[in-house]
Protein backbone atom coordinates (compact mmCIF):
# COMPACT_ATOMS: atom_id res chain seq x y z
CA UNK A 1 0.00 0.00 0.00
CA UNK A 2 1.36 3.85 -1.14
CA UNK A 3 1.23 5.84 2.48
CA UNK A 4 1.07 9.52 1.20
CA UNK A 5 2.95 12.31 2.80
CA UNK A 6 -0.94 13.18 3.78
CA UNK A 7 -1.79 10.40 5.78
CA UNK A 8 1.28 10.54 7.94
CA UNK A 9 0.71 13.81 8.71
CA UNK A 10 -2.83 13.45 9.33
CA UNK A 11 -1.71 10.20 11.81
CA UNK A 12 0.15 12.50 13.48
CA UNK A 13 -1.96 15.06 14.44
CA UNK A 14 -4.90 12.68 14.51
CA UNK A 15 -2.48 10.76 17.45
CA UNK A 16 -1.22 13.97 19.15
CA UNK A 17 -5.42 14.94 19.77
CA UNK A 18 -6.29 11.78 20.53
CA UNK A 19 -3.68 11.34 23.47
CA UNK A 20 -4.82 14.50 25.32
CA UNK A 21 -1.04 15.17 25.61
CA UNK A 22 -1.74 18.34 27.22
CA UNK A 23 -3.33 16.70 29.89
CA UNK A 24 -0.68 14.45 30.68
CA UNK A 25 1.74 16.43 30.90
CA UNK A 26 0.40 19.16 32.72
CA UNK A 27 0.01 22.61 32.71
CA UNK A 28 3.17 23.56 32.84
CA UNK A 29 4.25 21.97 29.29
CA UNK A 30 3.96 23.82 26.37
CA UNK A 31 2.81 22.34 23.42
CA UNK A 32 1.66 24.73 20.69
CA UNK A 33 5.01 24.86 19.04
CA UNK A 34 4.43 20.72 18.33
CA UNK A 35 1.16 21.91 17.20
CA UNK A 36 2.27 24.64 14.97
CA UNK A 37 4.77 22.18 13.57
CA UNK A 38 2.81 19.10 13.10
CA UNK A 39 -0.32 21.13 11.56
CA UNK A 40 2.34 22.63 9.41
CA UNK A 41 3.79 19.51 8.33
CA UNK A 42 0.06 18.56 7.17
CA UNK A 43 -0.46 21.74 5.44
CA UNK A 44 2.79 20.93 3.19
CA UNK A 45 2.19 17.28 2.90
CA UNK A 46 -1.10 18.10 1.90
CA UNK A 47 0.30 20.67 -0.88
CA UNK A 48 3.02 18.14 -1.96
CA UNK A 49 0.00 15.04 -2.25
CA UNK A 50 -1.64 17.41 -4.84
CA UNK A 51 1.26 17.96 -7.08
CA UNK A 52 2.50 14.00 -6.94
CA UNK A 53 -0.98 13.26 -7.94
CA UNK A 54 -1.11 15.57 -11.19
CA UNK A 55 1.94 14.75 -11.90
CA UNK A 56 1.18 11.37 -12.02
CA UNK A 57 -2.05 11.51 -13.59
CA UNK A 58 -1.26 13.46 -16.75
CA UNK A 59 -0.70 11.60 -20.17
CA UNK A 60 2.61 12.68 -20.86
CA UNK A 61 4.65 11.77 -17.40
CA UNK A 62 8.02 13.43 -16.41
CA UNK A 63 10.28 10.83 -15.60
CA UNK A 64 12.54 12.68 -13.90
CA UNK A 65 10.22 15.10 -12.04
CA UNK A 66 8.60 11.39 -10.57
CA UNK A 67 12.51 9.75 -9.78
CA UNK A 68 12.95 13.19 -7.99
CA UNK A 69 9.64 13.34 -5.86
CA UNK A 70 9.48 9.63 -5.11
CA UNK A 71 13.40 10.56 -3.57
CA UNK A 72 11.91 13.16 -1.85
CA UNK A 73 9.55 10.90 -0.17
CA UNK A 74 12.50 8.52 0.48
CA UNK A 75 14.00 11.20 2.42
CA UNK A 76 11.68 12.42 4.57
CA UNK A 77 10.69 8.54 5.14
CA UNK A 78 13.80 8.20 6.63
CA UNK A 79 13.62 10.90 8.98
CA UNK A 80 11.47 8.87 11.34
CA UNK A 81 13.72 5.94 11.21
CA UNK A 82 15.58 5.65 14.81
CA UNK A 83 18.27 2.97 14.07
CA UNK A 84 18.91 2.37 17.49
CA UNK A 85 15.36 1.37 17.59
CA UNK A 86 13.17 2.17 19.90
CA UNK A 87 13.17 1.92 24.03
CA UNK A 88 13.01 -1.52 24.92
CA UNK A 89 12.20 -2.94 21.49
CA UNK A 90 15.44 -2.38 19.16
CA UNK A 91 13.65 -4.15 16.38
CA UNK A 92 11.49 -1.88 16.00
CA UNK A 93 12.73 1.37 14.43
CA UNK A 94 10.06 3.65 12.97
CA UNK A 95 9.00 6.30 14.99
CA UNK A 96 5.46 6.62 14.21
CA UNK A 97 4.58 2.54 12.94
CA UNK A 98 5.27 0.18 15.19
CA UNK A 99 3.59 -2.42 16.87
CA UNK A 100 1.88 -0.96 20.40
CA UNK A 101 3.78 -2.34 23.63
CA UNK A 102 0.50 -2.85 24.82
CA UNK A 103 -0.46 -5.25 22.43
CA UNK A 104 0.99 -8.68 21.95
CA UNK A 105 -0.38 -9.93 19.01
Amino acid sequence: AVVSTQSTGEYVRDTLNSTNLQEKLGDNAETSMLFEAVNAFNDQAVLYDGKRAKLFNKQTQNVLKMRRMNDQMLQLEKCFIYSPGLPGRPANRHLLFAPSVLDSY
